[in-house]
């Protein structure tokens, strides 16, 4: 692993609601086992071209990745894995996440937010049997195992704050993994309207194709780079994901 300071926890210790304590709707996730798979979720395709990125014209070293919906961290270790064997530097790999899974919403047109993505789908403390924030925390953080990453525990509409960001970098990476149009608008909408998005940022949808590219992380993507006058290139993907390198008037 790259060597790097041992970040602060103040921020993320900041952040977390006083309680403890985190609602458990059981029953949602049983499919979904521990201990997880050690080399994490690959994204072959987003890891090779941010690695090229960061090599060739971003300063990977002075910004950071951001990950929407953690859920158990899979996608994150993987990342981490893969930066650090290829030596790719970052500042800093933020997750949000409520840890409680999916908030109650409206389907806005998407089938699987009626039948699958329901409210409580998706949530670390079913899987990981607990219902201590701070116990999801530190099984998290043992898996994904680098001491750049950080939590923001909440739903986006109370955690998405302007003050939040001023603590932030650039992003080089940002995966949208957050299912619903309304979560993924939310994401797209802060980072945007607090200038994280930059010239050339790679953005990663996990979910695109599940809606038919007409609702959930495409809508939400389609109406953001209209409303601020994005560029978005496509890079690559299939099936249900999409890779793309955005463009702003945003320097860094």
């Amino acid at each position: 692993m790259l060597e790097t300071p041992q970040p602060s926890r103040m921020l993320e210790s900041s952040l977390v609601a006083a309680s403890d304590a985190l609602p458990r709707i059981d029953g949602r996730n049983t499919r979904v086992k521990f201990p997880f798979p050690p080399e994490g979720y690959h994204s072959v395709l987003a890891e090779k071209l941010l690695a090229r990125l960061c090599r060739d014209t971003m300063r990977c070293g002075e910004m950071d990745l951001f990950e929407f919906g953690v859920f158990t961290g899979r996608s994150m270790r993987g990342l981490c894995l893969f930066l650090n064997e290829s030596r790719v530097p970052f500042h800093r790999y933020w997750g949000f996440d409520s840890f409680v899974g999916l908030p109650v919403h409206d389907s806005h047109g998407e089938d699987h937010a009626k039948h699958l993505w329901k409210a409580g789908s998706f949530s670390a403390a079913e899987v990981l049997k607990t219902s201590s924030y701070s116990k999801v925390e530190s099984k998290l953080r043992r898996y994904i195992n680098d001491p750049r990453v950080g939590f923001i525990r909440g739903f986006y509409n109370e955690s998405l704050t302007a003050q939040l960001a001023r603590t932030m970098r650039p992003a080089a990476y940002v995966s949208i993994d957050c299912d619903l149009y309304t979560s993924s608008k939310l994401a797209l909408e802060w980072l945007c309207a607090n200038n994280l998005l930059v010239n050339g940022t790679l953005i990663s949808y996990n979910d695109w194709g599940k809606t038919g590219g007409e609702a959930g992380e495409a809508r939400a993507h389609n109406e953001m780079v209209k409303k601020y006058g994005l560029k978005a290139e496509y890079k690559g993907g299939g099936g249900l994901n999409r890779l793309y390198r955005v463009w702003s008037l945003t320097e860094h």
